[in-house]
């Protein structure tokens, strides 16, 4: 049965909802397992006639940007989990971990954020999902979770429902959520210690860098460059404000100052550098400071870290991640766009780039809606007719920042390909970007041709070796899902 975690609060009673303002509608950031639409779609039914959510969601289809996530939750009203645990795996300690990394580093940045929250929890989580006292907490049994069928605590769960509503509502009603924040914020923060010679601070060419990458791909946000070292004064309190985001470095010097925990307590979104040299880049050292701040967390924070060498790799590692920033979420406000969006979740969330030549649109057409019948995004760069990529925008650049931030890709091999110089471009960035372990790649063969030096030791697929489309995105699948458990 569902186990409402906290009692009503004093005056509400089981007979006697606790009253709402369901009027005015309230953004939220929604957290989730994208693959039980049927779990999504039960809670969100229940928030009707109660409060009025306007749904904000990482659709998960990018490389995780804890940048990203941090200013969508501050800029929300609220937040929202629902986090059942996948019938079909066995809920020992190691998969319920695994099954809840997500949960948990979501959960984190709303205890962190303070922001009004309501959690829906899979009993079989136990302790491994704790989320803060602040959080209103709702433990339920996946079997009795039946869409059009009420389950036996359906009305203790919408006191809890009430009760978030109310908190949301209070906390707008004095000032301390600011929906519409985002608007108000025009500036990035550049908070980075000067180089002192030991080759872990930032030399004046660095900053203009940084500072001319951020005015470049995120316009109209301004780059500040912010006083160092930093004084934590109401001048400072009032500069942050006016900050979107904040570009900080984890290493020595800024760590031995505090200002890096400071910002995060604070809930600042950050821009995280480190300047590392290439001993330390290639062994994938994490300082203490780092273990201790985000050594909880298997995925998000430590990844997300920019650990950089030279100019050429900062500014590619700045480029990357500022696209992810600016990424475009996904809203949804009425029943049945959650139920489109719930629907369309339960296919895989990982993106896909295929590079192919536009001679090849016969041959790839096919695979490519094949693949679309899968996977919730496929960049498939057709300009005559899908337009991939707006108007106006340098498609080259477009392109590349594409497969700077999607896991997975597969180019689709042909003669005419390889005599493409802008495929072969395309080609060898994905397989850069393979070998750095951001993408995952597996080439498809659509004619007899030999293969390139650059991917004769990839594992690929030939087209001939299978019926149709469907069976050989299967395999596809397959051989994406072997690397990764591998």
């Amino acid at each position: 049965m569902i186990n409402p975690s906290r009692k009503p609060d004093r005056g509400s009673s089981l007979g006697g909802p606790l009253p709402v303002a369901a009027e005015r509608p309230f953004r939220a950031f929604l957290s989730h397992r994208y693959k039980s639409p049927r779990v999504n779609e039960y809670f969100f039914s229940l928030f009707e006639g109660i409060g009025i959510p306007l749904f904000q969601v990482d659709e998960g289809i990018k490389t995780t940007c804890v940048t990203r996530l941090e200013r969508m939750v501050r800029d929300s009203d609220g937040f929202i989990g629902l986090y059942p645990f996948p019938s079909e795996s066995d809920p020992n300690a190691e998969n319920l971990r695994e099954a809840s990394r997500y949960f948990r580093l979501e959960l984190d940045l709303a205890e962190r954020a303070g922001k009004p929250a309501i959690s829906f929890i899979d009993e079989s989580y136990g302790a491994v999902v704790r989320p803060a006292p602040s959080i209103v907490q709702v433990r339920f049994r996946d079997a009795e979770v039946v869409l059009g069928a009420r389950m036996p605590a359906e009305e203790d769960v919408k006191l809890r429902i009430s009760e978030f509503c109310n908190r949301v509502e209070a906390a707008r009603a004095y000032g301390l959520s600011r929906s519409m924040a985002g608007q108000d914020r025009t500036k990035v923060g550049i908070l980075l210690p000067p180089d002192d010679g030991s080759g872990t601070g930032y030399a004046p060419e660095h900053i203009s860098l940084i500072e001319e990458e951020i005015q470049r791909v995120t316009p109209p946000r301004e780059a500040v460059r912010m006083r160092w070292p930093p004084m934590l004064d109401s001048q400072f309190e009032a500069a942050l404000e006016d900050m979107d985001w904040v570009v900080v470095d984890l290493g020595p010097i800024s760590t031995a100052c505090g200002i890096v925990s400071y910002l995060h307590g604070h809930f600042t979104p950050m821009l995280r550098l480190r300047r590392v040299t290439k001993q330390i880049a290639e062994e994938s050292s994490e300082s203490q400071f780092e273990k201790t701040l985000y050594g909880s967390f298997e995925v998000g924070y430590r990844k997300d870290i920019v650990r950089w060498t030279d100019e050429a790799n900062l500014k590619d590692e700045i480029d990357k991640r500022i696209g992810l920033i600016n990424f475009k979420s996904t809203f949804f406000a009425s029943r049945d766009e959650a139920l489109k969006y719930f629907r369309k979740a339960a296919l895989r969330n990982e993106a896909v780039f295929v590079s192919y030549r536009g001679a090849d649109r016969a041959r790839a057409g096919p695979i490519i809606e094949a693949l679309k019948r899968k996977f919730q995004v496929v960049f498939d760069y057709a300009p005559a007719d899908e337009r991939s990529i707006a108007a106006g925008t340098n498609w080259i650049e477009e392109i590349f920042r594409q497969i700077a931030t999607m896991p997975l890709g597969t180019m689709l091999l042909s003669p005419d390909y390889l005599e493409s110089g802008n495929c072969l471009h395309e080609m060898n960035e994905m397989i850069a970007q393979r070998d750095s372990g951001r993408m995952r790649v597996v080439p498809i063969r659509l004619r007899d041709v030999p293969l390139p030096p650059a991917i004769r030791a990839i594992q690929y697929l030939r087209t001939e070796n299978f019926e149709n489309a469907d069976q050989l995105v299967a395999a596809f699948i397959q051989d994406i899902d072997r690397a990764k458990s591998g």
